[in-house]
């Protein structure tokens, strides 16, 4: 959700479909997605993840897709984003990190 609209998605085995809704003239429009045959979970990928995992264990792969701190890093701000929502105020990152990081 964000200040003009509103994006939506479903995404199953049988469909995959993402709905924009825009709060001026409330239009929907519905985008629909291929369904592959292939691994499900997040769109695949919890598939990519979990074999990007399995060549880390076998040492065949020694990167990192994304750094854990990245992964950290942003799911703190979605938390911040919320409790910014729910308090409406502004969130300094720096304290908040502080706080909240172990």
């Amino acid at each position: 959700m964000g200040t003009k609209g509103e994006l939506n998605g479903t995404s199953s085995k049988d469909t995959s479909e993402i709905e924009i809704i825009d709060f001026a003239s409330g239009a929907r429009d519905m985008i629909s997605l291929p369904v592959g045959g292939g691994p499900q979970g997040y769109g695949g990928g919890d598939f990519g993840l979990m074999r990007h995992f399995v060549r880390l264990v076998q040492g065949s792969d020694q990167q990192l897709p994304a750094p854990a701190a990245i992964s950290v890093q942003s799911h703190l701000m979605a938390f911040a984003a919320e409790k910014s929502r729910l308090e409406g105020k502004v969130i300094d990152m720096a304290e908040f990190q502080r706080l909240h990081a172990w």
